[in-house]
């Protein structure tokens, strides 16, 4: 081999080493950031979704406490009503989760929150809120992507919820063995009082496995009626106009974890 030639094959080597290595990392972080849980829930009746008066929330309690596993009993959202201390004119005054215990209550312990909203034109939209290190909520996403939520039937909704958007860079180093839910029905999300229409299985939460195993992990909620819950300095609870107790009742869920 011509000796000038050498340094231009050991630059072009370093290249493709270069290359290789960047692409590897790429997919990498790829891999990492795909992981996401399919989350569907189940009402009794028909979904409200062009109700702009209904809300169904997905709450999650999401730390970062890499393969310990957590409590739901002690350490999941409960759906105690909106915080009695704020107007309504204040987002945790709105919401059905945010309030102190309440006698019997555990405290609602959550990071972050799913709302599907109904809409007039039937569509119904979703959006992501999360709790910041200061306490304060922020919407970070008003309007999930269509591609990440379905309707999959008249009762059931199925919503992708990927571990990035849940503040896990790497879920396999960042997240515990289990995340803590509750599902709940309320009033209007902007406008309404936080009024708790329904809540799951006695307001208890659920833990929900971060292995991307792929199994579906299911249950029912045959509890038949609704909860109503007045809270101290709310207006008695009442159904929007044209909404039936079916359409706000929980039933059921199931979810997959997928790594795609």
């Amino acid at each position: 081999m011509p000796a000038f030639l050498k340094p231009l094959l050991f630059a072009m080597l370093i290249m493709v080493l270069s290359l290789g290595s960047s692409c590897a990392r790429t997919v990498e972080r790829n891999k990492v950031n795909s992981r996401r849980i399919l989350f569907q829930f189940t009402v009794e009746g028909t979904l409200a979704l062009s109700n702009p008066n209904v809300t169904y929330y997905i709450v999650v309690n999401a730390p970062k406490t890499p393969n310990v596993p957590i409590d739901e009993a002690t350490q999941g959202p409960r759906i105690n009503g909106a915080n009695v201390n704020l107007p309504n004119s204040a987002l945790e005054g709105r919401l059905p989760f945010t309030n102190p215990p309440l006698g019997a209550d555990v405290e609602s312990i959550w990071t972050h929150f799913y709302f599907i909203q109904g809409t007039a034109d039937g569509k119904g939209t979703i959006g992501l809120g999360r709790k910041l290190d200061n306490g304060s909520i922020e919407i970070v996403q008003r309007n999930y992507a269509d591609a990440l939520w379905s309707q999959t039937s008249p009762s059931s909704l199925q919503v992708q919820l990927l571990f990035s958007d849940l503040g896990y860079t790497d879920p396999a180093t960042e997240a515990p063995s289990n995340l803590t839910f509750n599902l709940a029905t309320s009033d209007n999300f902007e406008t309404g009082f936080g009024f708790v229409f329904d809540w799951w299985k006695g307001n208890l939460p659920f833990a929900v496995n971060t292995a991307a195993t792929g199994t579906p992990i299911s249950d029912n909620d045959i509890t038949p009626n609704l909860v109503m819950r007045l809270i101290p300095g709310k207006p008695q609870p009442t159904l929007p106009t044209g909404v039936q107790a079916s359409q706000v009742n929980l039933i059921g869920y199931e979810y997959r974890v997928l790594e795609l």
